[in-house]
């Protein structure tokens, strides 16, 4: 699970959040989720669009921390990372890799992922190989 412990490393520890200097502050304006990395790795990574919805709302209102932004983001980055190395494992010279409809590598959210910079590209590279 090393890869699993370098997400939860590199998300608590580096990602940039929109979330304001104090809850107070945070509880009163809201966070920024133009610039808050852990929203837009949700907004790639998070298949459900309505649970994305409520945490946009929530987060951006003040209603939730960034703690609690950032959890939500180890969790699904925790089940994509366990998803794919079982994927990886059952590739064998028998079982070759085949292409799936709705691979996460097909269409627009591929672009999305190329237009992010820093060390999440990194991140990501580090946990999936």
């Amino acid at each position: 699970m090393v890869g699993c412990y370098i997400c939860v490393l590199m998300i608590n520890k580096y990602a940039f959040s929109g979330g304001q200097d104090s809850v107070e502050n945070h509880r009163k304006y809201g966070a920024n989720l133009e610039v808050d990395i852990p929203i837009k790795y949700l907004g790639f990574f998070l298949d459900d669009d309505a649970e994305l919805d409520h945490i946009r709302r929530e987060y951006g209102a003040g209603r939730m921390l960034t703690g609690e932004v950032k959890k939500r983001l180890i969790e699904v980055l925790t089940e994509v990372v366990e998803r794919h190395r079982r994927a990886r494992a059952a590739v064998t010279d028998e079982a070759p890799i085949t292409k799936k409809e709705g691979n996460f590598s097909d269409g627009p959210k591929l672009q999305y992922y190329h237009r992010l910079n820093g060390p999440w590209e990194d991140l990501l590279l580090a946990i999936l190989i």
